[in-house]
């Protein structure tokens, strides 16, 4: 736009009386002095344009309420900006600005500055008068260190700083006391800012690309927290106190080095997104996690803690998908089988693919896998008609009550065999395949003999 059609333009609207003036994107490189004229206007829109200064005009705007330089090259804004004593909004993000006058502190009734992506390393002390701010955006800058007069803003319900280089956040942000949206992503905090703990109104918490290795217990102070990102961080295990953010809806920890859940997350009643992607999980299972949080509350509140490292077996059967059905219902009450039998726990999932069958056994006060193969081997004999054997120290813990329960469900497993037209010959040859594989690798033990085999004698089974 020429100089010529700038000036009629605010020749108009000081004609008009205008309350409104939008002249964005109009590739404007000087505002001219006559801005100043325009007593009446409110709102004013000089984004998206070329402006490397103010007028000092800016300043005689005496009822604006809104102020929208973004997208400029300006470097340095006019003392008089603290004139403008009815302004509410101002929005000076991408910018080039170093420092700001002290004068911003005159704007008694500021409620939102903007001041992303710019090249900002410290704030004046003045900052501290700005009583009514709610909003503050210090993202993109240059911050090495959060200046504490930040803390004085005691009316903020929101702050922005994303995208510096902080590595610690001042004490003074305690007095925040109103804050509900905090972003702090994309920093080089190594440790959980333990001021933020005592930010008791927060609903929003970003704290995604940093290299923080652990959450604090203090976490359960964030009673309201609603939304948590703590992407591509260090995590190498959550809290039990987790589960008290009873608000959660959104947590997001992918990208870190998470290699097991805590069963308190089946607190977590209201969470709807949650993200555990690019983990190093061993339990619960990708497969799990897939289903959504209801499937993995269900999964975790069978009572194993999770905190603790488990012991972990996955096998793979080369089984006909019209077996699956029949074993993967017998596979399901596994679980019931070693509590009656074993002083240990053992949850049993299973998964289908083509002509696969997928089982991972999961303990947490096994002694070893050998003994979870052991008690797997034990369960699934039956099924080939040979006598289960048992061992000593489990022959008194079975009782007549438990052994009907798993008769039961081998006739039900052999009433599927004629229900999908299975030939028994076959399904039994697959079970000795399976009862091959659960016992490849291991020492042998007196009472993992296979079929046809005397004890000690070499564990190849004849298919």
């Amino acid at each position: 736009m020429s100089k010529h059609s700038i000036l009629q333009t605010l020749r108009n609207a000081e004609q008009n009386k205008q309350k409104q003036l939008f002249l964005f994107n109009l590739s404007l490189d000087a505002l001219p002095p006559e801005i100043g004229m325009l007593e009446h206007l409110e709102h004013l829109d000089l984004s998206d344009n070329c402006l490397s200064s103010l007028p000092p005009q800016i300043g005689e705007l005496k009822n604006l309420r809104s102020l929208n330089l973004d997208c400029n090259n300006l470097q340095e804004l006019p003392p008089e900006i603290g004139n403008l004593q009815f302004l509410e909004e101002l929005d000076l993000s991408r910018n080039r600005l170093q420092t700001l006058p002290d004068e911003i502190g005159n704007l008694a009734k500021l409620r939102k500055l903007n001041l992303r992506t710019n090249q900002l390393s410290g704030l004046p002390e003045t900052l501290k008068n700005l009583c009514k701010l709610t909003g503050l955006d210090l993202s993109e800058n240059l911050f090495q260190q959060l200046p504490a007069v930040v803390g004085y803003l005691k009316q903020l319900t929101q702050l922005a700083l994303s995208e510096n280089k902080l590595s610690v956040l001042p004490p003074a942000l305690a007095n925040l006391t109103r804050l509900n949206h905090l972003d702090i992503s994309y920093n080089n905090l190594s440790r959980f800012p333990d001021v933020i703990v005592s930010l008791c109104q927060l609903s929003f918490l970003d704290l995604s690309y940093n290299k923080i290795e652990k959450l604090p217990p203090q976490i359960e102070h964030l009673g309201n927290l609603d939304t948590f990102y703590m992407v591509e961080n260090r995590l190498q295990q959550l809290p039990t106190q987790i589960g008290r953010l009873t608000h959660l809806r959104s947590l997001d920890l992918s990208g870190n080095k998470l290699t097991t859940l805590p069963h308190t997350l089946t607190q977590l009643y209201g969470l709807h997104e949650f993200d555990v992607e690019d983990n190093p999980l061993k339990a619960p299972y990708k497969k799990i996690l897939e289903l959504g949080i209801y499937a993995l509350s269900l999964y975790m509140s069978r009572g194993i803690d999770y905190c603790s490292p488990p012991k972990v077996l996955h096998l793979d059967f080369d089984l006909p998908d019209n077996m699956h059905i029949p074993l993967k219902q017998y596979l399901a009450c596994f679980g019931q089988y070693v509590q009656q039998c074993a002083p240990f726990k053992v949850s049993a999932e299973t998964s289908s693919s083509a002509d696969k069958l997928h089982l991972e056994l999961i303990s947490i006060n096994a002694p070893d896998t050998d003994e979870m193969c052991l008690l797997l081997y034990e369960y699934l004999l039956p099924l080939i008609k040979y006598e289960k054997r048992k061992r000593g120290v489990n022959t008194q813990q079975n009782s007549a009550t438990a052994h009907k329960e798993w008769q039961l469900q081998q006739q039900w497993v052999y009433k599927c065999l004629q229900l999908y037209g299975i030939n028994k010959t076959d399904f039994t040859k697959k079970v000795k395949q399976m009862l091959f594989r659960i016992t490849a690798g291991m020492p042998l033990h007196e009472s993992k003999t296979d079929i046809g085999t005397a004890p000690g004698q070499a564990n190849v089974l004849s298919i």
